[in-house]
């Protein structure tokens, strides 16, 4: 179906064939691209927050070990 505009047995099978207003589509497309650059706009944020969670983590934990071999050492 290369054409949305078409008729489409597929979608009313049984009533005939049933065509898509353009504008209305062009609404719906707009509104899917909208959502979808709103999710990979707060998957980079996530990203990034992630990775730098992971540094602060990182750094904790090396900090943690150390204390432990310390008081090991004691």
């Amino acid at each position: 179906m290369s054409d949305p505009a078409q008729a489409s047995e597929e979608q009313a099978p049984g009533q005939g064939p049933r065509t898509i207003d353009p504008a209305r589509l062009k609404a719906m497309k707009e509104g899917v691209e909208a959502k979808y650059a709103g999710t990979q706009e707060a998957l980079e944020r996530n990203k990034q927050a992630a990775e730098e969670d992971s540094g602060e983590r990182k750094g904790l934990r090396a900090k943690h070990m150390e204390g432990i071999v310390k008081h090991h050492d004691d």
